[in-house]
Formats: C-alpha cells, structure tokens, sequence
C-alpha cells in the first residue's frame, strides 16, 4: 500500500472516530459498562496515545535510525499488512504499552487530538514517500516494521478497535433503556 493510501485511510479511521466523539456526551464517553471494560473514552483516549506513538516509530524509521533490517516482516505481520486488517479477535496488550487509558476530562480536548494527529500523519506520509524501507522499528507483536509499515498499521489499529466501540455503544444504549423498559412494565 502506498503512503497515500495509507494516510487516506488514516483519514476515514480519524473523521469516524471524530464522529463518535461528536455523537457522545462526556457523561457518556466517560461510563464504563464494567470494572474490566474500558469506556468509549478511554478508547478513544487509547487511540490518541497508540497513535502518537506510532508517529514516533515512523518517525525514527524516516530518519534512519532504527535498524538497518532488509528482511521482510514476520509471516504473521505480512499477513496482516496484505490484508490491511488485524483478526477480528481481543488482544493482549504489550506490556510495553500496557496502560489503562484515562477517562477524558473534556471532548475539546479530544477533539484537538484527532485533529494533531491527523495533521501529523499528513506531513509524515510525505515523509514516508522517500524513505528507506530498510529502517525499522520493532513493534512488540508485529516484528520489525518499515516507515510505511507502521504508517498502514496506523489505520488498521485505528479499524480494528471499530468493533470494541460496536460493543461499548450497544452496551450504552442497552444501560440507557433499561430504565423506560422498568418504567414501562410498572404503568
């Protein structure tokens, strides 16, 4: 996938979750359905600092340097790249980033964020165009990724966790009605 497309993708994935930001009030960003899920704000926050981060490895890999590594990606990871989507199954976070997001404290603020990174991935991307797909960066799953591997991965990150909100507004809205349905039963 070229770098275009990439960040083209990166677009989509970034006005989507924009638009869920939107969709939400910070009442509702910020409930947890469970002690052990995580709110639509913590994932959107989850997000915002995964994608910061990635920036950073490409970054390192645009600037030469990461590793000088002329073999291609982990069998897993070409895979993963080919089809430009990771399985659609829960994974364990490495431990290198292993944190559990923040509740956002206002949506203006995640707002700017989409709207930095997203600024960021453009003037990347164009960075990305030129350089050596021989420097990289160890992802902790993946293996070691190229400038324009990490800005893809970007994306299919971004796509991936569409699913966990799927469940997490379902959830939302299944909490936000069970009031009218006992309301309802009593009358």
């Amino acid at each position: 996938m070229s770098p275009s497309q990439a960040f083209l993708n990166i677009q989509e994935q970034d006005h989507f979750w924009v638009k869920v930001l939107e969709k939400h009030t910070l009442a509702e960003l910020n409930h947890k359905p469970s002690e052990e899920e995580w709110s639509i704000g913590q994932l959107l926050n989850h997000l915002i600092f995964i994608n910061q981060t990635l920036l950073k490895q490409i970054e390192i890999c645009v600037e030469k340097q990461g590793i000088y590594d002329t073999k291609s990606p982990k069998l897993g990871s070409a895979v993963i790249l080919f089809f430009n989507r990771l399985p659609p199954m829960k994974f364990k976070v490495p431990k290198v980033i292993d944190k559990i997001p923040a509740q956002p404290s206002n949506k203006e603020e995640l707002h700017q964020k989409f709207k930095n990174i997203l600024a960021a991935a453009s003037a990347i991307a164009e960075k990305v165009k030129s350089a050596s797909p021989h420097y990289k960066v160890v992802h902790p799953s993946m293996g070691a990724l190229s400038a324009k591997e990490w800005l893809q991965f970007m994306s299919i990150h971004m796509k991936h966790h569409r699913r966990q909100y799927s469940k997490l507004k379902e959830l939302l809205k299944n909490e936000s009605s069970q009031p009218a349905r006992k309301f309802k039963q009593m009358a």
